[in-house]
């Protein structure tokens, strides 16, 4: 009984020793498949170092842009999400990615923002708060840019060339917006001109 006892902790030891060596199936499988390569580049003809500080998101992966706006993932087959932020020099870049057994090579361009800075004037016999609530919202798409008002009522917008509208969000009962101004320019019949090169665009003025 006990001969027999042992032989069949012999055997179980054995068999276990084997897989080890071996592996398990699944393991193997895991060791056989190969990862694939994301590489991209990023161009925009942008001043400046558009890419400082911008990195490249795929899936749960990050790395940051090279000085060239180049990166490089290596992962698993599979469909995944490529999201490239953030800077006040180019819109988000968003795009699925199938990832298959070959390498994926992606050439994208960004879209450049310009800088526009702004000032709200606001009445009332009270002094006046800072931190009013602007909004700039791109005509015809969901694109939103934000920006809250210092103390002497400066803010800066950081947007693509297109049709904008814009919004003060909070202005508190009882105030008056006297003006809005973009550089050196006060907005009269709440229309301005802004273009890619930010010597003109089409922004309408709206006040909520």
């Amino acid at each position: 009984m006990r001969v027999t006892f042992l032989m069949v902790a012999l055997l179980l030891m054995s068999a276990s020793l084997l897989a080890f060596l071996l592996g398990s199936p699944g393991a193997a499988a895991d060791v056989r498949t190969p990862r694939s390569m994301v590489i991209g580049h990023v161009r925009g003809d942008m001043p400046g170092t558009p890419w400082a500080g911008a990195v490249a998101m795929l899936g749960a992966e990050r790395v940051t842009l090279g000085e060239d706006g180049a990166f490089r993932f290596a992962v698993m087959p599979g469909r995944y999400h490529l999201k490239i932020c953030c800077s006040e020099y180019f819109q988000s870049i968003d795009r699925e990615v199938l990832v298959e057994k070959n390498d994926v090579v992606l050439d994208l361009t960004a879209n450049p923002l310009i800088e526009i800075n702004g000032r709200l004037e606001v009445q009332r016999s009270t002094p006046v708060p800072s931190g009013f609530l602007v909004t700039a919202a791109l005509e015809g798409t969901n694109v939103v840019d934000r920006a809250t008002t210092a103390a002497d009522g400066t803010f800066t917008f950081h947007l693509l060339a297109g049709h904008w509208e814009i919004r003060v969000e909070n202005l508190p009962a009882g105030y008056r917006i006297s003006s809005i101004t973009f550089g050196e320019e006060k907005v009269r019949d709440r229309r301005i001109t802004l273009a890619k090169d930010a010597a003109s665009l089409a922004l309408q003025i709206a006040v909520q």
